[in-house]
């Protein structure tokens, strides 16, 4: 897939919410993956990751989307500025997992408490 034809610019709703879940999936389960296979893992801490990294950042991404495309059933209009400001957030949340899984690939260390 040729991503630098992708207009993040102009997601649909549905193309947001994929895109955004696709990067908090990946970004989860490999997280996740890497801290068993390192020895590392605990419940507890997966649940912080999952509050911190996932819902403080796509709850308002989603929100942002979901503001920025309207809801007509409910008679509430479309802020394009919303939408966009969505579609940029989305962008930086792909590029901060993007690193993130690469340096959790680069970490072999234990987490100490």
């Amino acid at each position: 897939m040729d991503t630098s034809s992708i207009d993040f610019a102009n997601l649909t709703l549905l193309q947001l919410v994929s895109t955004l879940l696709f990067f908090a999936t990946v970004d989860t389960a490999t997280t996740v993956a890497l801290a068993i296979i390192n020895g590392n893992f605990r419940p507890e801490r997966a649940l912080d990751y999952l509050r911190t990294h996932v819902l403080k950042v796509g709850t308002p991404i989603l929100g942002l989307g979901v503001v920025g495309h309207g809801v007509p059933a409910f008679g509430i209009p479309a802020i394009p500025g919303a939408g966009l400001a969505a579609s940029v957030s989305l962008v930086v949340y792909a590029v901060a997992t993007i690193a993130s899984l690469r340096s959790s690939f680069e970490d072999k260390g234990t987490v100490s408490d």
